[in-house]
């Protein structure tokens, strides 16, 4: 939030898996606004950017992508798990085209701090899983 004693401005940042939940926050960060408009008789300027839609959508209208992870860890026995999280900016620009692209585990910790490390263990794992990726698909 900036400010002085005339106007000010306040960026939200709203984020939510599901698309109907987040479309109802970003009504209610509107009927917010109207409301402290009119309860102080000013006037508010309400501009909406997306910075990137949900990954799982684009996921779930093409499943071929997660199948093809699920597919190729199995054929290297690895017991993947799949897990909501928030990321993957490349993927979700993907996601605006309705490409899928799913997020991986690449070994990483602390991903984006000073303190970011990877296994490499399980960075050899992710490389592996990615060559049978291409494998699926290349037939």
């Amino acid at each position: 939030m900036k400010a002085n004693l005339t106007e000010a401005e306040l960026n939200v940042y709203i984020r939510d898996f599901d698309s109907e939940v987040f479309q109802q926050r970003c009504e209610n960060v509107r009927l917010l606004a109207a409301t402290v408009a009119r309860l102080y008789g000013v006037g508010c300027d309400i501009i909406q950017n997306t910075s990137y839609k949900n990954m799982a959508e684009a996921n779930s209208k093409n499943p071929l992508a997660v199948e093809a992870v699920y597919r190729a860890g199995e054929k290297l026995g690895m017991r993947l798990e799949e897990s909501l999280i928030r990321g993957g900016t490349d993927g979700a620009r993907l996601a605006e085209h309705d490409i899928a692209a799913p997020n991986l585990f690449t070994g990483g910790h602390n991903l984006h701090s000073l303190k970011e490390w990877v296994a490499p263990d399980a960075m050899e794992h992710a490389a592996a899983l990615m060559l049978g990726i291409i494998q699926e698909f290349a037939g």
